[in-house]
């Protein structure tokens, strides 16, 4: 009777530090995807969500991906939804490039 609780107690106990392990497994896999996924793509997440919410900085105006009217200022591009928005921040750089 001891020797049966006995082996019952050692199979449960297995059974137990199996499920834990098999838990640290799945929770480190997880971790290593997630790095992985945010390595590789985060740069290209940025960028569509850059695109796809870019604005005009004179009117504010969201100009998606559209990069027709453009000028640089200290380095940095800016793309404006219209001539009229470029002609405007082409006079005052310094007064739009801070928005």
């Amino acid at each position: 009777m001891a020797l049966e609780l006995m082996k019952k107690t050692i199979g449960n106990t297995v059974a137990l530090v199996t499920a834990a392990f098999g838990l640290v497994a799945a929770l480190a896999w997880n971790i290593a995807i997630h790095t992985i996924f945010t390595t590789f793509f985060e740069t290209q997440i940025m960028r569509l969500h850059l695109v796809t919410r870019m604005k005009d900085p004179v009117c504010g105006m969201e100009i998606g991906d559209r990069k027709e009217f453009g000028s640089e200022h200290n380095g940095t591009a800016y793309y404006f939804c219209s001539l009229v928005c470029k002609e405007k921040f082409d006079k005052e750089p310094k007064r739009y490039a801070d928005k």
